[in-house]
């Protein structure tokens, strides 16, 4: 077992309060709050 890929990632780095988009039908929507997330690729 050898361990191949590590990735890291960070969305909104700054927790920055947007609107990420506008429905045609007049709705907005908030957009994501800070998100961090990793993985790891592993070959057997």
């Amino acid at each position: 077992m050898c361990l191949q890929t590590v990735r890291v990632g960070v969305n909104n780095v700054f927790n920055r309060h947007y609107w990420s988009g506008v429905a045609s039908y007049g709705t907005i929507s908030l957009g994501a709050p800070r998100t961090v997330y990793a993985s790891a690729a592993v070959d057997f």
